[in-house]
């Protein structure tokens, strides 16, 4: 099992990972067949979770944990 500092739900680990990949929300909806605002609610509550205020910053983070 990966760690998980920030006590992410398996869906939150799924689109981090993306994101530290450089998907848009946009992939991520379609790949993971959810909606773009419900992928948006994820990225908010990552974001809020490892205290970042934006996308690059939060893949930066996430690639030193994942």
């Amino acid at each position: 099992k990966r760690e998980n500092p920030y006590d992410f739900t398996e869906r939150e680990v799924q689109i981090a990972e993306m994101m530290k990949d450089g998907f848009t929300n946009k992939q991520i909806a379609k790949t993971l067949y959810i909606s773009e605002g419900t992928v948006k609610n994820y990225v908010s509550n990552i974001y809020a979770k490892t205290q970042t205020e934006n996308r690059v910053e939060a893949a930066n983070l996430l690639k030193s944990i994942f």
